[in-house]
């Protein structure tokens, strides 16, 4: 993974969970990327408050669609003009 971005209109313990999944993922594998869970998302962040521990999940969650996106489209690139958001 050379660069990592993404986009959200949603709470600060989200934010701070993507921001920090875009930190995890840069300089690893496809496979290695694909390994962060929400435990490595929560322990890179040094924890968080009880009531946002689902951001954790969505972040992981996010990255392994992101993943499974950039995967179908290297096997049949044609994809990439059928994509939705």
């Amino acid at each position: 993974v050379v660069d990592a971005r993404f986009e959200t209109d949603s709470c600060a313990a989200t934010i701070a969970c993507t921001s920090v999944v875009t930190e995890l993922v840069t300089g690893k594998t496809v496979a290695e990327a694909h390994a962060i869970g929400r435990q490595e998302v929560f322990d890179a962040l040094g924890g968080l408050p009880d009531g946002n521990l689902h951001c954790a999940e969505h972040a992981a969650a996010a990255l392994g669609a992101a993943l499974k996106d950039y995967l179908a489209i290297k096997r049949e690139p044609w994809k990439r003009n059928y994509r939705t958001r």
